[in-house]
């Protein structure tokens, strides 16, 4: 399809993205792992801080 040539890497990636969390059996385990990732980062940035 022309459409698709014209859509940047960004575009493409929300694509991707969309995709791959209707796959999901339910968009709530995406939900909780990007919170437990989130969550997972935040305890790493605060112990690097108080090294």
């Amino acid at each position: 399809m022309p459409v698709y040539r014209k859509t940047t890497p960004s575009m493409l990636r929300m694509i991707l993205q969309s995709r791959l969390s209707s796959a999901h059996a339910s968009l709530g385990t995406a939900i909780f792992l990007r919170s437990s990732a989130s969550n997972t980062s935040l305890r790493e940035h605060k112990a690097f801080q108080t090294s």
